[in-house]
């Protein structure tokens, strides 16, 4: 954000953009916070649908075994509600959670205890997150040819998401059932507003939101902050990274996986084109890439280095 400010402090004057940059600035200020913020618990409110489209895969299963003092358990799947599972069970190392969260979660961890675990198998990680005893917690795993050797690393409990569901997981497993046999429907996956930024109003703050084409839940997320002082704050959405359209932005959201996502993705033409809009006074920020030692996010023009906040812990526990 310095980087930004400094930016838009030396070039402001020649772009028109100067009178924005308070304001811009603030959005930038708000817009981090609560991202970062939500690195440690999902704060938006995100409806049943939202949760259900993200996943590939939903299933019931019941917890086979207990270990409190290695802080591990497994659970057997047993109902594939979406998608087939390939994990004939579920390894989760709850012992290197955060904080005391570990000792929450495994009281909740009983022999025959039903759980449902939602989880996306995309990419090189499966992002995963559970019910249990009527409460959420996060979950992720490293994606193995060998799945019976992979364990699910424990992060957090997730202490807003009974926004989503709030109950017994018996009685959320009967709901989901109702849900995919068509009885009834989950609220509505919120729709947000895209602008063609040439048709903002003025005085808006204009900004441009490059998705990844798998992460649709971002920009959703984004439009939440509609407004800074008095002025409105009006979003375009493109998956195209040619970003046709950027001169008439004020700021530049780079989301997640369109830099890298097991390859490169951006070419010397894209990449000369967003320094150009830095350059005349734009604000580019770059979202949440996923980056590690084994998988390292390629960044070329970026300066400064991005760095995983994911590690893939331990796998090395003996089935």
């Amino acid at each position: 954000v310095e980087s930004d400010k400094r930016n838009l402090q030396e070039t402001g004057k020649m772009t028109g953009r100067s009178q924005f940059s308070f304001f811009i600035l603030s959005f930038i200020s708000i817009v981090l916070a609560s991202h970062y913020d939500a690195e440690a618990f999902i704060q938006k409110e995100y409806s049943l649908q939202e949760v259900l489209s993200e996943c590939s895969n939903v299933l019931f299963g019941t917890v086979t075994e207990v270990d409190p003092k290695r802080m591990t358990a497994k659970v057997k799947p047993e109902e594939n509600l979406k998608g087939e599972t390939k994990f004939g069970q579920i390894k989760i190392n709850i012992g290197v959670g955060q904080g005391n969260f570990p000792q929450q979660l495994i009281r909740k961890f009983k022999v025959g205890e039903p759980v449902i675990i939602f989880y996306k198998d995309e990419g090189g990680r499966i992002a995963s997150v559970g019910h249990i005893g009527g409460i959420w917690f996060q979950i992720f795993a490293p994606k193995r040819s060998e799945r019976s050797k992979t364990w699910w690393n424990f992060t957090h409990i997730e202490i807003y998401m009974h926004r989503t569901y709030k109950g017994s997981t018996v009685d959320f497993q009967s709901h989901l059932r109702q849900v995919f046999a068509g009885k009834i429907k989950p609220k509505e996956k919120k729709e947000s507003q895209s602008y063609n930024l040439a048709d903002a109003p003025k005085g808006a703050i204009r900004v441009m939101v490059l998705n990844g084409s798998h992460y649709d839940v971002e920009f959703t997320t984004l439009t939440d902050f509609d407004q800074v002082a008095n002025h409105k704050i009006v979003y375009q959405k493109t998956t195209n990274r040619d970003l046709p359209g950027i001169e008439k932005a004020d700021l530049l959201w780079i989301g997640q996986g369109v830099i890298s996502n097991d390859k490169y993705l951006l070419t010397s033409k894209q990449e000369k084109k967003i320094k150009a809009f830095v350059k005349s006074g734009g604000v580019a920020i770059v979202s949440g890439q996923d980056s590690d030692d084994g998988r390292p996010c390629e960044i070329g023009w970026v300066p400064e280095p991005i760095k995983g906040i994911e590690s893939m812990g331990r796998s090395d526990f003996k089935a």
